[in-house]
């Protein structure tokens, strides 16, 4: 290889690692404005944000930091050849500024022109680099077709947040209009993109060949499609919008079904997922995901739709069900997996507090009655178990094989 060549280009592992490392950083800040949240409810800090200016915040790092991040390594290491141009590592560090400027921006001043400016500067950074992902991407079959419709949705999530700025600026916050804004952005981040980067990558942990999964995959992308027709069932909506609901919610099942079948007689769960909390963390991911496919379908029944939109608290638990239960879970899996986490033991108390304060929150959330203090607990037992992985990760030294 020519030493031009070197200089322009790095290492597909490094560079994916780097993208870890950025992530594990962004979901402890994330979890620690997820603190500040709790602590706001249920007392007074010293320094008090406007909720919905900080909920703004929380979300934005926890999917861009976190998520965009976490995907990005895991496409790259799955996906790229050896050796790749060094534009991946130039845009993560604009990616990473602009993130550590929303999270200053969004809290202080909501959807106002600088978290605005961020957030364009993010987007269009993202969209480069996942077009040269595209490009350079090496995936093949079902894989590729869940990689695509994941690029799909990222692109399409990206009109919430310009439709959020514009019904902000006519002044219609908390109008029809404005939740149903977020609900888009929303559904087609976790629901679309994330998911469907997710399906990219067990498709290519565990491969599925044949057009018949190839179909499974456009069955899921379509039902995430059609599905966001669920979040608009609670503005008592035509007779058409429910039919577009329940037409995705039993696509999404088909074609899971489908997928599911295919692994189940092809792989043994346990030699897929070798270390300990890899497999726990796979399981939890797995049952999370079988949990918000039956939420989805008895949504679909009027009562029980606007019983679940109206009440916040379950609408926050369904939020972190799937952002939490299955999205990051899977990450996580992936990550020790990959050694991207060191095999530690001190990391299981934080692994326990971690996950035990997810299960813990979620039983809080639904259950009646106010638990500030409880969920605040669960929420500082949740950060503090985050600290300890990213700092065990990128601080101690690791002389594991990164591979």
């Amino acid at each position: 290889m020519s030493r031009n060549l070197l200089i322009f280009s790095g290492s597909r592992s490094k560079i994916a690692r780097m993208f870890a490392h950025a992530a594990l950083v962004w979901i402890f800040v994330a979890a620690v404005m997820g603190v500040y949240l709790r602590w706001q409810a249920w007392g007074k800090p010293p320094i008090e944000f406007a909720y919905r200016f900080l909920t703004h915040g929380h979300s934005h790092v926890m999917f861009l930091g976190w998520a965009f991040n976490a995907l990005l390594a895991g496409l790259i290491r799955a996906f790229l050849p050896r050796v790749i141009s060094m534009v991946y590592y130039q845009i993560m560090l604009i990616l990473q500024v602009a993130i550590a400027g929303m999270a200053v921006s969004f809290p202080l001043q909501g959807y106002k022109i600088i978290s605005i400016a961020l957030s364009s500067l993010h987007l269009f950074f993202a969209a480069w680099l996942i077009l040269r992902l595209w490009s350079d991407s090496r995936a093949q079959g079902p894989a590729l077709a869940a990689f695509r419709w994941a690029v799909v949705f990222l692109f399409l999530s990206a009109l919430g947040p310009f439709a959020l700025a514009y019904v902000s600026a006519q002044g219609e916050e908390g109008t029809v209009w404005y939740q149903l804004a977020v609900y888009f952005y929303l559904h087609f981040q976790y629901n679309g993109w994330m998911i469907m980067a997710l399906l990219a990558l067990l498709l290519e942990k565990m491969p599925l060949k044949g057009e018949a999964n190839t179909q499974a995959v456009h069955l899921i992308a379509t039902g995430a499609l059609l599905g966001y027709a669920l979040s608009a069932l609670w503005t008592e909506p035509p007779w058409i919008v429910y039919v577009i609901a329940v037409v995705g919610a039993v696509l999404q099942i088909m074609g899971t079904l489908r997928l599911g079948g295919g692994w189940y007689r092809s792989y043994n769960w346990r030699s897929v997922w070798k270390r300990r909390w890899a497999y726990r963390f796979a399981g939890m991911a797995l049952m999370a995901f079988g949990l918000k496919l039956l939420l989805q379908l008895s949504a679909i029944i009027p009562s029980v739709g606007e019983f679940l939109f109206l009440h916040r608290n379950l609408l926050i638990a369904y939020f972190h069900l799937v952002f939490i239960g299955v999205v990051t879970m899977l990450l996580f899996a992936i990550f020790l997996e990959r050694m991207w986490i060191p095999q530690d033991k001190t990391l299981s108390i934080a692994w326990w507090l971690f996950s035990g304060g997810f299960v813990l929150t979620e039983i809080l959330l639904v259950l009646p009655g106010s638990f500030l203090l409880p969920l605040l607990i669960c929420a500082i037992a949740m950060a503090a178990g985050l600290f300890w992985i990213a700092r065990q990760t990128i601080y101690v030294e690791d002389n594991q094989t990164v591979y």
